[in-house]
């Protein structure tokens, strides 16, 4: 199990606000990376992509139509990822790059009541860490 959760110096002020039941065991370390990314930035990754999944090619279609990244979160969050292959699901990612999933994050802690809510929240900080590391290079 995954114990430490990446987040930002804002992130970990909405971290500490949560039940106390919902930080126990978990490690936090500030995301300092950051990165240039932008509509255009994701348009391209998306033209990269290839994608096995009709439920995600869709997914991305309507994503790539969303003017802001609130519109891409309120997309996302409305669909169950729990049965896509990994592969996919890694490519949806980079696709989304970290900006949506800083976006995805703060909603996701927004609404946190389990330790369920609080480990997708750690897997999403580990994978834009990641993508940050990444798109730096």
């Amino acid at each position: 199990m995954m114990t430490i959760i990446y987040l930002s110096a804002e992130e970990m002020k909405i971290f500490e606000n949560l039940p106390e039941a919902l930080h126990r065991g978990w490690v936090i370390e500030e995301e300092k990376n950051t990165a240039d990314d932008s509509y255009e930035k994701r348009l391209v990754r998306m033209q990269m992509m290839h994608l096995r999944d009709p439920k995600l090619q869709m997914l991305l279609e309507e994503t790539s139509k969303c003017t802001s990244i609130e519109e891409v979160v309120h997309v996302i969050q409305n669909q169950d990822l729990t049965h896509i292959d990994t592969a996919d699901l890694s490519e949806l990612f980079f696709v989304l790059g970290p900006t949506v999933l800083t976006a995805l994050i703060a909603f996701l802690m927004k609404s946190a009541q389990t330790d369920e809510d609080i480990e997708g929240i750690v897997a999403l900080s580990l994978i834009r860490n990641k993508l940050l590391v990444a798109f730096n290079l």
